[in-house]
């Protein structure tokens, strides 16, 4: 028997200020599981996220 589910959500917030919540480091880490972000999630940056109970990746 395979497993299969769907999530779905619909975000209530503006659009600027969901991407700055994905945007800027400091508040990333408050967010799902990342425990803490290098850099802002600018193109051609490397970002370092460090989550909770898993090792770091890149």
């Amino acid at each position: 028997m395979e497993l299969k589910f769907r999530v779905q959500t619909k975000i209530q917030k503006p659009v600027d200020v969901v991407f700055d919540a994905v945007y800027n480091p400091r508040k990333l880490e408050k967010y799902f599981a990342t425990k803490r972000a290098s850099a802002p999630l600018d193109a051609g940056t490397t970002v370092v996220l460090g989550m909770g109970l898993l090792a770091d990746c890149v």
